[in-house]
């Protein structure tokens, strides 16, 4: 049941016997009938405008909501993230490890040909003092 003001079945009466407010004839019920049926026009005209922007808003929510699917379906979830950085982090894993092989095989040339370069110098200073 609608809230607001209530108005009486007798009220409703009077007014369309001409009860309350006018003289009660019908004199000028001609233009008045004329400005109700004007109004009525404007109305229906108004209704018709109404009813094609609500379409059109329709049409722009489901375009919407469809917009917002999308982007959803384009956010990083937690469990993608988590995948991610377990990825990462495997990775840096991965290039420590090849870069302590690196540097112990530059470490093993570079002792060994210090080796070779002292054994050649020694050879040389052999030669060249005995």
């Amino acid at each position: 049941m609608r809230k607001g003001k209530q108005i009486s079945l007798a009220a409703i009466n009077g007014n369309l016997m001409g009860q309350h407010g006018g003289d009660g004839g019908g004199g000028d019920m001609e233009s008045r009938v004329a400005k109700l049926e004007s109004d009525v026009e404007h109305i229906k005209t108004t209704l018709v405008d109404i009813k094609a922007d609500m379409k059109s808003a329709k049409s722009d929510v489901g375009t919407l909501k469809t917009d917002l699917s999308v982007i959803k379906s384009n956010y990083v979830t937690t469990t993608d993230l988590q995948k991610e950085i377990g990825a990462v982090k495997s990775d840096i894993q991965n290039l420590k490890t090849e870069m302590h092989k690196a540097i112990n095989n530059q470490t093993k040339w570079v002792i060994g040909a210090l080796f070779v370069v002292l054994g050649v110098g020694l050879g040389v200073a052999r030669l060249i003092f005995n």
